[in-house]
């Protein structure tokens, strides 16, 4: 990837990533996102798919310190960021005829909802105390 970014890619070329996230451990999620900013900062298109939600955490950052600079008068410097007036968010669900594509906003000070993985973290949260104050009780 990391060749193909430094020796093909061109300005005002299109790169579509299905989940860049994919066997790749947090902080190199981290890495990529910030690598991708970059390429869209020097112009590039770039289309992705992810499930990760370290992965739309970091593009979320990347805005807010884009709106930050701005907020400051600021140029955004050579750092990654990423301006949010370019970012469209889709958000895909399973529906009884097909896909459900839905368009999220793009916050300024927040960036794209993360309220599908916020959900399933709750959910999983609920279940690990449902399960330890079972264990608990089993073991009294």
């Amino acid at each position: 990837m990391i060749l193909f970014l430094r020796h093909v890619l061109r300005r005002g070329d299109l790169l579509i990533i299905e989940e860049p996230e994919s066997h790749l451990h947090p902080a190199s999620q981290v890495k990529f996102a910030q690598a991708i900013a970059l390429m869209i900062n020097q112009g590039a298109k770039v289309i992705i798919t992810t499930h990760s939600d370290y992965f739309l955490n970091q593009l979320n950052n990347l805005i807010k310190l884009h709106t930050l600079a701005t907020a400051r008068d600021e140029q955004p410097s050579n750092s990654p960021s990423i301006d949010p007036h370019s970012v469209e968010a889709y958000l895909v669900n399973p529906g009884p005829d097909g896909s459900n594509i839905e368009h999220l906003t793009v916050d300024p000070s927040s960036g794209i909802s993360d309220a599908e993985f916020a959900e399933v973290a709750d959910w999983l949260y609920n279940e690990s105390a449902a399960i330890a104050r079972d264990l608990n009780d089993a073991k009294s």
